[in-house]
């Protein structure tokens, strides 16, 4: 039986905004460019966003990061704040609502990706 007050829709509510959000990153700089993995805090639902044919594929309910993605840490009413463009994405860094991870090189990778949320 579920919980009462459970939304049985918010895990399709979510998967679909993190598909979106992966439609819309940046194309990728290189087909050599980092992969990106998304958790959601809330329900340690990862997402892996990497390089293919000028964009990026979405794989919702991945298993973790690979060793070399840089890893980004956040919640989803942060992932609907960014999609509605209500908050941009250097502000939700600046206030922490969004934390990653991963070497240099990723980091860089991952704010070119974003720049369309900026």
């Amino acid at each position: 039986s579920r919980k009462p007050g459970a939304d049985p829709f918010a895990y399709l509510r979510t998967t679909a905004k993190l598909k979106e959000l992966g439609s819309r990153l940046s194309p990728p700089a290189s087909k050599t460019s980092t992969s990106i993995s998304l958790v959601l805090i809330e329900s340690a639902l990862w997402t892996r966003y990497t390089p293919a044919s000028g964009a990026y594929a979405t794989s919702v309910h991945a298993a973790g990061p690979m060793p070399a993605d840089t890893v980004i840490v956040t919640a989803a009413a942060v992932v609907t704040v960014l999609l509605e463009r209500s908050l941009t994405f250097e502000a939700a860094t600046r206030a922490e609502l969004v934390r990653f991870y991963g070497p240099d090189k990723g980091q860089a990778a991952l704010r070119a990706a974003f720049a369309c949320f900026l």
